[in-house]
């Protein structure tokens, strides 16, 4: 089983180096970004195993954090 991680923020900045880094250390990366697609696509182009996923996590509630490729995540009670 490989670690996953779900960088918010992952299209540019502290988020993309940071999916960037995990990636090179065997990580599969959850990419997700609010406002630019290109900018999240260009940054899981450069990871070896990417997921990109559009979604504004200010805005959150209730138990799914993301549905979209087949995520869906709750958070622990």
């Amino acid at each position: 089983m490989s670690n996953v991680a779900i960088i918010t923020g992952a299209s540019s900045g502290i988020g993309a180096a940071s999916a960037l880094e995990l990636s090179k250390r065997g990580w599969s990366v959850v990419i997700n970004y609010s406002k630019s697609a290109a900018d999240a696509n260009e940054v899981a182009a450069k990871c070896t195993d990417a997921l990109v996923v559009a979604a504004d996590a200010r805005h959150v509630t209730g138990e799914a954090i993301f549905i979209d490729g087949g995520l869906h995540i709750t958070p622990p009670r």
